[in-house]
């Protein structure tokens, strides 16, 4: 399973995008980018911050959340989460 890495438009957490739900929410499917901005996405909400320049995410917590794809902003490139 693949999964499409974010951040939350509104307060700018890491989200990790695993599941297309579609836009009614009964589907369920690997996310392909682009985000889709009427389609629900399933996945993981970190509570972290990057660390200076590196590709190292710290976080505390990690829950689920579902967004629509107009409340999440793409952010391409390779991450390496450290749990704090």
């Amino acid at each position: 399973m693949g999964f499409i890495t974010t951040k939350v438009k509104a307060d700018g957490r890491l989200f990790l995008a695993s599941i297309d739900k579609g836009v009614d929410g009964n589907d369920f499917r690997d996310p392909l980018p682009p985000l889709d901005p009427k389609k629900i996405y399933w996945g993981h909400l970190m509570e972290g911050s990057a660390v200076h320049q590196s590709p190292w995410v710290e976080y505390a917590e990690v829950g689920s959340a579902d967004f629509k794809g107009e409340e999440l902003e793409n952010t391409p490139g390779e991450f390496r989460l450290v749990k704090f």
